[in-house]
């Protein structure tokens, strides 16, 4: 079988933030959690677009690539050890999150917008306030070194996704419809 590995993409095991390279996405709060782990940090790769207040420093293990095409994102989100996706703005349906849950990874995420929907603490992520490194260096710490809370928690991600493809989706809008619509039973009314 080929290897999918695109170029860039850490060897070893490495923690995954995919999105704009922006504070509104949480980056200078995840750099500062990221760089509190110690020396025995995994490596950080962070991809997605580059901004005016994408940060210019990155600590030691953290790598930046830009414009990656979304099958080089998918593989990276198949590889990595979690995703973290501590957004700080009003997220409404954040695809990135969607994407780790369906690639069954566990997730580090904020409690803000439709985040707090799509993952339900300790079933398939873990939630922290967003903007608080501390929070956000526990859950992570946490994740690394629990193995079976990783593996509960992908499990958890990959049966949750579920519930947001279009299929799904598609049934729950049929089912409100047959509830609220009036029956049609062939006749007019007089």
């Amino acid at each position: 079988q080929a290897d999918d590995t695109p170029p860039g993409l850490p060897k070893a095991e490495f923690l995954l933030f995919v999105g704009e390279l922006s504070g509104d996405k949480g980056l200078p709060t995840l750099l500062r959690a990221y760089e509190s782990l110690g020396r025995e940090r995994p490596p950080l790769l962070l991809v997605g677009r580059r901004t005016p207040d994408t940060p210019a420093h990155l600590p030691d293990g953290a790598e930046m690539r830009s414009e990656w095409p979304h099958e080089h994102v998918m593989a990276a989100f198949r590889r990595c050890l979690l995703a973290v996706l501590p957004s700080i703005c009003l997220d409404a349906c954040p695809t990135t999150v969607l994407e780790a849950m369906a690639s069954a990874r566990p997730v580090v995420a904020t409690t803000t917008g439709g985040i707090a929907d799509m993952i339900v603490d300790g079933e398939n992520g873990l939630l922290v306030p967003p903007g608080d490194e501390h929070k956000l260096a526990e859950a992570m710490a946490r994740l690394l070194t629990d193995a079976d809370l990783r593996v509960r928690l992908a499990a958890g991600a990959r049966e949750r996704v579920q519930r947001f493809t279009a299929s799904a989706v598609v049934e729950r809008l049929e089912a409100v419809y047959a509830r609220v619509a009036p029956r049609n039973s062939g006749t007019l009314p007089e």
